[in-house]
């Protein structure tokens, strides 16, 4: 029993949870980012200008991300956001709602080949809200609205996908080792099958 306790263990461990990331665009500075603007291993686009700048909600000002036409104040153009690799609990803020009959949809490109479309709605005029993804394993989201002035994004949030390391395996083999050689030595000890 210790040997498949021990070899249970190392099976758990032999799974690394990736530390989470957060996007936050009060750290990036401010003004065009062009069409591409790429923080770690995340990429944003937009077939028009990327904007970062301050963003009106129900605590004051912040600092979003905005996808716009260049010399308007809308953020009503599509924005897709691509992960250099799957990424779980993945999720983000928007601000800017004009009407209360808005709608986000979400277009998620999953790390299994499929995609999915989410749309969000219950959004109140210039108040935060957060948007997840639940377990999803993304690759990628292209976000478009319904509202005419559009959102701003912060706060991007997510977790790589869980991988086990070189070092986990070795782990896991030798698990599955003592599990084997326990088995082996009990079957020993009984003697023959009758």
């Amino acid at each position: 029993m210790k040997s498949v306790l021990c070899a249970a263990f190392l099976l758990a461990a032999g799974v690394v949870p990736a530390s989470a990331a957060t996007i936050d665009f009060e750290d990036v500075p401010a003004g065009s980012a062009g069409t591409t603007l790429t923080i770690g291993d995340v990429t944003f686009t937009s077939p028009v200008e990327l904007f970062i700048g301050d963003v009106f909600n129900e605590t004051g000002v912040s600092q979003g991300l905005c996808s716009r036409t260049a010399g308007t104040f809308g953020c009503e153009s599509d924005l897709t956001v691509t992960f250099a690799s799957a990424v779980s609990g993945f999720g983000l803020t928007v601000i800017g709602a004009n009407t209360t009959a808005a709608t986000i949809n979400a277009l998620a490109f999953l790390e299994d080949g499929t995609s999915q479309t989410i749309i969000f709605d219950g959004f109140a005029p210039f108040t935060s809200k957060t948007l997840t993804f639940g377990s999803l394993q993304v690759r990628s989201v292209t976000f478009s609205t319904t509202d005419p002035q559009g959102f701003s994004f912060d706060d991007f949030t997510f977790g790589a996908t869980t991988v086990p390391e070189p070092a986990a395996w070795a782990l896991l083999i030798a698990g599955f080792g003592l599990v084997g050689g326990d088995l082996r030595r009990r079957r020993a000890l009984a003697g023959p099958a009758v």
